[in-house]
């Protein structure tokens, strides 16, 4: 998978959370912080490292606290 504009993030982190928690996608606001969605510590982390592969360079730990809505 390659993640090549903003929008691919976007809709990458979408179906990620959605997939996590068992929600539809469209269920999912671009506007809402991860947190609203259940996402912890633990789980951020997870997030961050697949997407760390993704784009084959390492991401901050603290990048979900920083940007905590899929907008950026």
């Amino acid at each position: 998978m390659r993640l090549e504009t903003a929008a691919d993030l976007q809709t990458w982190l979408i179906s990620r959370l959605a997939e996590r928690f068992g929600l539809d996608p469209g269920a999912i606001s671009a506007h809402e912080r991860f947190s609203r969605y259940g996402l912890d510590s633990m789980g951020a982390i997870i997030l961050l490292a697949e997407l760390s592969t993704i784009l084959g360079r390492p991401l901050a730990p603290t990048l979900v606290w920083e940007y905590p809505t899929i907008l950026f």
